[in-house]
């Protein structure tokens, strides 16, 4: 029954890109798809429109209404149990939905948007800001914030929820907890300052699963993203940075997990770039670029994860890329599957590493090229994200002085910034 669970998000997961991309089409059409509504509503808190109050808005409108909310301050909680609703704000800088108890709830609705709000929870219980269950929402463009739990809680099977340019910031817990078979698309948001006791910026349990495209997730206080037992997730294009823990963590101890990551950037975490742990975790990772970490890359009895065209250098540790008992041949293996850089144009040299069965190292002349090239690429993406002036400048640096000193000095600009 599991296994059944587990591959059947898995298949429902291919599908999350694409019902991201409807979620932007749906953006990009909004006055099309208002003028066909059957309904509109205005709301006012001053009393000068339909309805001084959301909630009253929402128990009046039919299935795919539309609800202007003109800027004011609005109390929640906000439920909706009708479908397709459109709920549109002014604007994140003007336009409030705030409460004591969880501020907006999604329950069993197929569809619905909301879009222009700053969302805040500000009671002293245990609660989530947004809480969608078995439901297929778009929050796109809100500030999410205050909540004791989850910033964003997504769960409930039959659900595909889409998460698009949102701030998700300053919730005591995880920004996005998505658990129970949820499953969430999460797109150009900015999720940072969350679970400073210690909670990820987004944590995936299973059974669930979440596609990350093109997120900055930084200074949360646990992991960027935290990995359970029984989950399914992509990570791409995603800059995970200044976390208090891990960049990356995976757990998959007893139950199966899956994990790919294609082309992220995992920079200045206070522990692990990426840490992946237990024998049923299946990962790919191809293309990342892991700098500036304590540890790069740390495999805990991991054996079924496959690396490709990844860049881990200047970290404190690039690798602790084995399990306690793993032999030097083991080591040595995962050190030359992690240095293929032809994908990388930048490349100032072939790497030729040698078959990954035979456990044999680098020669001291590939070895010099290696670094080399991982200077430059390393360089040319700090540049790329506006942490250094100079590409050519730092690859000088690093070549002539102390690379961890370097990567130091940038982190501390990068913290000061």
């Amino acid at each position: 029954m599991l296994n059944t669970t587990h591959n059947t998000l898995k298949d429902q997961t291919m599908k999350t890109l694409i019902f991201t991309l409807l979620a932007i089409f749906f953006m990009s059409n909004e006055s099309v798809f208002a003028q066909q509504a059957r309904q509109l509503f205005q709301v006012n808190a001053n009393g000068s429109a339909d309805f001084s109050s959301l909630q009253e808005a929402v128990d009046a409108a039919n299935p795919g209404a539309v609800i202007e909310v003109a800027p004011g301050n609005y109390t929640g909680p906000v439920i909706v149990r009708t479908e397709n609703l459109t709920l549109l704000g002014a604007g994140a800088s003007q336009t409030f939905i705030q409460s004591d108890d969880v501020a907006l709830v999604f329950q069993n609705v197929s569809t619905g948007r909301v879009d222009g709000f700053t969302i805040r929870y500000d009671g002293t219980d245990p609660h989530a800001t947004v809480l969608i269950i078995a439901s297929s929402i778009t929050l796109s463009n809100n500030v999410i914030t205050g909540a004791s739990l989850s910033g964003v809680e997504v769960r409930g099977l039959g659900g595909q929820s889409a998460l698009l340019n949102n701030l998700i910031v300053d919730n005591d817990g995880s920004g996005v907890f998505v658990s129970s078979g949820g499953m969430a698309a999460l797109a150009g948001n900015t999720i940072r300052h969350n679970g400073q006791a210690g909670q990820p910026g987004i944590e995936v349990v299973g059974p669930a699963a979440a596609v990350l495209q093109k997120n900055l997730i930084e200074a949360n206080g646990g992991s960027g993203v935290f990995i359970h037992e029984g989950a399914y997730v992509e990570l791409n294009e995603n800059l995970i940075v200044r976390n208090g823990f891990h960049g990356v963590a995976a757990l998959a101890v007893d139950q199966r997990s899956q994990l790919v990551m294609t082309d992220n950037t995992i920079l200045f975490n206070e522990q692990l770039g990426v840490r992946m742990r237990g024998e049923h975790i299946e990962a790919n990772l191809h293309g990342n670029v892991v700098l500036g970490n304590t540890v790069g890359l740390l495999t805990d009895n991991a054996p079924h994860v496959v690396y490709e065209a990844n860049i881990v250098a200047l970290n404190g540790t690039d690798y602790l890329g084995k399990d306690p008992d793993a032999t030097e041949s083991q080591l040595n293996t995962n050190l030359q599957t992690n240095a293929r850089l032809t994908e990388f144009n930048h490349a100032v040299a072939s790497l030729q590493v040698a078959s990954e069965d035979t456990g044999v190292l680098f020669s001291n002349t590939t070895h010099i090229h290696y670094l080399q090239t991982i200077y430059l690429v390393s360089g040319e993406l700090l540049q790329s994200i506006g942490l250094i002036d100079d590409a050519k400048t730092f690859y000088e640096a690093v070549i002539n002085s102390d690379p961890n000193t370097a990567m130091a000095e940038i982190a501390s600009q990068y913290i000061d910034n």
